[in-house]
Formats: structure tokens, sequence, C-alpha cells
């Protein structure tokens, strides 16, 4: 098992594992063959600070495995630890996203065309700049 910088990541830091000859982003899902992390993003800190009140800090392993990663070809969404979701979107599938504001929470609604019919998926809440940028990315990769 090697370690190498992926270069395209934007946040500093991002390692790429190659595992069995499959690439893993630092939030443990898989790419495909020449396919590149750009940018990952989990729910904030701030937004969710009633929950970590309430569950005396546990709900950091909850925000952890909460994530949405932009690749050079597809969007992969992640969810929970004990009942674990894994979606994987291809770009061409992705018709639209959109920032969305609900109180002081940032959303990335991301519309998707899967099987003749149209789906919304909301990615958040996350800071706004977060948010926007997310947004900013999936925009520029369909």
């Amino acid at each position: 098992m090697g370690r190498k910088k992926n270069e395209d990541a934007t946040e500093q830091g991002e390692l790429v594992d190659e595992v069995r000859g499959r690439e893993r982003t630092a939030r443990g899902l898989p790419l495909q063959r020449e396919e590149q992390a750009i940018m990952s993003a989990s729910p904030s800190v701030a937004a969710n600070f009633y929950k970590y009140l309430y569950t005396f800090g546990l709900y950091e392993l909850w925000r952890r495995r909460d994530t949405a990663v932009v690749t050079s070809k597809r969007l992969l969404i992640s969810r929970g630890i004990f009942n674990r979701e894994e979606r994987s979107i291809a770009m061409s599938h992705i018709e639209g996203a959109r920032y969305v504001r609900r109180g002081l929470n940032s959303y990335a609604q991301i519309t998707i065309v899967d099987r003749g019919g149209r789906k919304s998926e909301r990615i958040g809440p996350m800071s706004a700049r977060a948010a926007r940028r997310f947004v900013a990315e999936v925009l520029q990769r369909i």
C-alpha cells in the first residue's frame, strides 16, 4: 500500500491510497482509473453544533462519515456508519446544481436525471463558502 499526494485535490493534505490497483480518496471512497478527486465536503461543525451538545461530542463520528466528493468523472455521496449508503452519480446524469440557504445553513442542491425520473439530492449543511464552491465545481464538470 503506497500513498501519494493528489496534486489536483483542492484541500491541502488530501491523500490518495493505492490499494490493490484502485485508488481511494482520503474519505475512503473508491476512485476509478484515471479519475481524480477534485473536492470533498462534509457537514459543517458550526451548523451541527447542537448535535455535538446532545451527543456529548459523539456526533463527530457521523459527521466525518457523511461526505460528498466531486471527481473528474462523477459525484460520490456517502452517509451513515451503521446503515451505510454510498452513491456514485455520473456527471452525465447530473442536470444541474444550485446553492440553497435555509436559515443559517447552506446546502448544495443537485438535480439528477435517473431512469427517466428527476431527483434532487441535498448535500450539507455546509458553510456558505463551501456550498458555493461545491456547486461551482459540479457545474464546471457537467
